[in-house]
């Protein structure tokens, strides 16, 4: 199925969909999009783009972890991570880390 069947299908209002020489698309609408639609237009059209600018914004989020060495991030879990609680918070710190990585660097890599 092409793009603009499954933008169509999605319930976006694209009249036309045309890939330019350089890989990306000129889309024309029946109306202004709304947030929700862009990003549907944008996980259809450019998944790839789109993971890496949302893996960037998740990254944002875990600024602790931007400015400390490795020495004290070991320090900091030795002192702070004292029971599950602590342990989750810290994992989830890495999980965005981690995904955000990922994804800036393979974000090219299927859904499966």
């Amino acid at each position: 199925m092409d793009k603009l069947t499954l933008l169509q299908n999605a319930g976006i209002p694209i009249t036309s969909l045309v890939e330019t020489r350089l890989g990306n698309y000129h889309a024309e609408f029946t109306r202004t999009l709304t947030p929700e639609e862009w990003l549907t237009y944008e996980q259809i059209v450019y998944p790839a783009r789109l993971r890496r600018r949302l893996a960037k914004d998740e990254a944002a989020k875990a600024t602790a972890l931007k400015t400390i060495t490795p020495e004290q991030a070991v320090e900091y879990i030795n002192k702070n991570v004292t029971d599950l609680a602590s342990a989750k918070k810290v994992l989830k710190l890495m999980a965005r880390m981690l995904i955000a990585m990922r994804d800036e660097i393979w974000s090219d890599l299927p859904e499966s």
